[in-house]
């Protein structure tokens, strides 16, 4: 066919195109030609051979030969299987307390990443560092009754009424704090939580004191505290008990 000699009579809205052939690299005249004749039963048809397939376990280390060593042909092959990504026992991950790995998350194609600290204490969202002078964390505990999106976090315990935003890090993630209570910690399945997550008054104004206290203990004086250990119970004695909010 000379293609020379043929023009649209009005351009061609791309639009009106099927999504199987929105591709970033362009595919095989084959496929083209089969996903624009029988877009709607192909498109079902893959989609039922591919859930019915039945996984192939591949490592990590084998996947670096294949981008390392050009194999397009393997690589191309794989995209028509489903595969089983095993990580667990790979050389390729590192631990995520290594002292020498930093996080740096202002620029990420990650949609969901959760860091639980291994003990009590805020070291989740300390830097790793003595000295830090870039570090900036936004403190912000007047949102008391803002809920966490337990998405397909994996904490450890049922995050109903232990939860309070903190703010966010200098990557702009938020930062929670958690009080997980001691007969809740076996292994609750990620996502899991079986009800509302802000924690409960008396518990968020201990936690505002506690955070009023450790703030005030650094040179910087904008923030006091008058009482230590105020009447959690009694509003006026704990908002005169400090000025952090």
């Amino acid at each position: 066919m000379d293609t020379t000699s043929y023009h649209w009579k009005e351009p061609f809205d791309i639009a009106a195109a099927p999504r199987q052939l929105d591709s970033e690299d362009a595919p095989h005249q084959q496929v083209a030609l089969r996903a624009a004749l029988r877009a709607p039963i192909q498109d079902e048809n893959e989609t039922e051979r591919f859930a019915n397939q039945e996984p192939t376990t591949e490592t990590l280390e084998y996947f670096r030969r294949t981008y390392e060593r050009k194999y397009v042909q393997m690589a191309m092959q794989s995209l028509l299987s489903r595969h089983r990504v095993d990580y667990e026992r790979s050389r390729l991950v590192s631990s995520p307390d290594r002292n020498d790995l930093a996080w740096m998350l202002d620029k990420h194609f990650i949609d969901l990443m959760v860091c639980v600290g291994d003990g009590l204490g805020l070291d989740a969202m300390i830097p790793n560092r003595q000295t830090l002078h870039t570090y900036e964390f936004t403190l912000d505990i007047g949102k008391p009754n803002r809920q966490f999106s337990t998405k397909f976090a994996k904490l450890g315990f049922d995050p109903a009424g232990c939860m309070l935003w903190m703010g966010t890090s200098p990557n702009a993630e938020d930062v929670w704090m958690a009080w997980a209570p001691n007969d809740n910690t076996d292994d609750v399945p990620a996502g899991h939580t079986s009800g509302a997550t802000p924690m409960s008054t008396g518990h968020y104004r201990m936690a505002v004191m506690f955070l009023a206290k450790l703030v005030s203990s650094l040179p910087y004086r904008d923030v006091i505290t008058t009482k230590d250990y105020p009447d959690v119970a009694d509003a006026e004695d704990f908002h005169h008990a400090t000025n952090l909010l």
